[in-house]
């Protein structure tokens, strides 16, 4: 898939697949829709997926969603102007959000206080603060870049803020 995505980064079936690929097996669905790009940090979120392709670990599902927005950042650099990358990456980042919401919801209906789990939290806290700055940012490049779409990525801005 990388291979794919790396010998044509403007192939629009490479990315859909791509993009129901990730999010098939990472996905954390809210009640309310299905569509990745809407997806916000307030959203309700349950860790049910719609048959999932693999079944992972709310864990494996984070460390498989950072590798994969990790190489696209680096595809980013070398195509920055790649609307169909700066959108997946939009949308990865929204989703791996969303699953670190399910963990802080697990991890609050725990009982036991752990002085590692807080350290953990003010780790995710600021990690939290960067992915949303970036994720202003790519839909901020999509709206200059996109203007067919434009309206869209200002609406899920505005959702995300």
């Amino acid at each position: 898939m990388k291979t794919a995505l790396y010998t044509d980064p403007f192939d629009q079936s490479i990315h859909l697949y791509h993009h129901w690929l990730v999010h098939a097996v990472c996905a954390a669905q809210s009640s309310s829709t299905t569509d990745p790009s809407s997806m916000t940090a307030s959203s309700p979120v349950t860790e049910t997926t719609i048959d999932p392709i693999i079944k992972l670990s709310l864990p494996a599902k984070r460390n498989l969603l950072r590798s994969e927005i990790a190489w696209m950042k680096e595809l980013l650099d070398e195509e920055p102007e790649c609307r169909l990358l700066i959108e997946e990456l939009a949308s990865s980042t929204m989703l791996l959000r969303r699953l670190r919401v399910i963990k802080e919801h697990a991890a609050d209906t725990q009982t036991e206080d752990n002085s590692d789990e807080y350290e953990q939290k003010e780790e995710d806290t600021q990690d939290e603060k960067f992915e949303l700055d970036e994720i202003r940012a790519w839909l901020e490049k999509l709206i200059k870049i996109d203007p067919l779409r434009r309206g869209r990525w200002r609406e899920i801005l505005k959702r995300t803020v």
